[in-house]
């Protein structure tokens, strides 16, 4: 018997949560916020078990966007707005894409998840379907990004074949969820040869040549797919995370200065952002990210981790225990062994309920 125990909680939301829901399969959670003082909104999609959102999605200024339906997949989800510029939208939360947008305040997949049919409140007798199989990314355009490596021979106009490139990622995420690191690599590579233009499949090959711990080559990856989707702030945190491993600092720099310009209250931007300047020493630098981060998401304990750390090497000593006990607060069983014992914090009483 249920007794309401509570299983998991969510933060960090710039603003009033409006809307949330479960995937078709129960294994994703996605939730929307807007913001009334910044007439800006924000969504996110999250694993069911994970700490961090996977994506999170920029509503628009001027704008409230809340969720409507899931497609029979789980894959892809309708918004709309309901302030400021009206449209229904289609977001791809497998690799954090906008994909579609039609007119209208209200929208719904179809059955098979291959038709929406929209409307608009404001609109007498406005009801339309629409193909819901997006032809080509709305968003893609090229920007200048570094190469390390060569991801795959570059190929005609003749090859780019969006229907075969999609069989070979299907493939190559069945093979990666057998625990097929190596095919699931070579069927993303070669969705790649008749996709070349999917920042998702850059962005899943990405994950997996991480997987087999080849950064080099996953930081290559990671740089296609911003190229492709430069408005996809979780790329640029991506890439941010590989050039760090790469030691290339101010690249890795730049890359989550772009996340989080991209999404001003991404917390886990502005913490990674921190955690490089502290290692490059540059305190005053990581002090001002590390505030950041915990002003979006005053729970994220990476954030108070590093704030600790960068005041104490500033010489605040008493803000950076303050910081660091903080971090132990929040999750003790990840920062009390270390930050207990290192700096023999005392350990912080837990509010009483009211």
């Amino acid at each position: 018997m249920a007794n309401g125990t509570i299983v998991r909680e969510f933060g960090g939301h710039p603003g009033p949560v409006v809307s949330g829901g479960w995937n078709p399969r129960g294994s994703r959670i996605l939730t929307a916020s807007f913001d009334p003082s910044t007439g800006s909104s924000v969504i996110r999609v999250w694993g069911a078990t994970a700490d961090e959102p996977e994506f999170e999605f920029d509503g628009g200024t001027g704008q409230a966007a809340i969720p409507l339906s899931w497609n029979p997949d789980g894959t892809r989800v309708v918004f709309a707005s309901f302030a400021g510029r009206s449209g229904v939208r289609v977001w791809d939360t497998g690799v954090g894409e906008h994909v579609l947008e039609f007119p209208g305040s209200h929208g719904t997949f179809s059955p098979d998840g291959t038709r929406i049919v929209a409307w608009s409140a404001d609109t007498l007798g406005g009801v339309t379907v629409y193909d819901a199989r997006p032809v080509k990314d709305v968003f893609a355009r090229l920007v200048v990004a570094p190469k390390v490596v060569q991801l795959v021979a570059p190929k005609s106009v003749e090859n780019i074949n969006p229907a075969l490139a999609q069989s070979h990622a299907t493939r190559g995420l069945a093979l990666a969820q057998k625990g097929d690191a190596d095919g699931a690599i070579a069927a993303f590579r070669e969705a790649i040869k008749h996709g070349p233009e999917n920042a998702g499949f850059y962005n899943e090959l990405r994950h997996l040549l991480s997987v087999k711990q080849d950064w080099v080559a996953a930081a290559a990856a990671a740089r296609e797919a911003v190229k492709w989707a430069p408005h996809n702030s979780n790329y640029w945190l991506y890439l941010g995370g590989h050039e760090r491993q790469l030691k290339r600092p101010a690249e890795a720099i730049a890359a989550f200065k772009e996340a989080a310009r991209l999404h001003p209250r991404f917390a886990w931007a502005h913490s990674e952002l921190s955690a490089v300047y502290l290692e490059q020493k540059q305190y005053p630098e990581a002090i001002a990210a590390a505030r950041e981060a915990i002003k979006s998401d005053p729970k994220f304990t990476n954030a108070h981790a590093v704030l600790g750390l960068a005041l104490r090497a500033s010489g605040d000593d008493v803000g950076g225990r303050a910081a660091l006990a903080e971090a132990v607060r929040l999750d003790p069983g990840r920062w009390g062994p270390t930050f207990r014992e290192l700096f023999s914090l005392p350990v912080a009483p837990m509010p009483r309920a009211k």
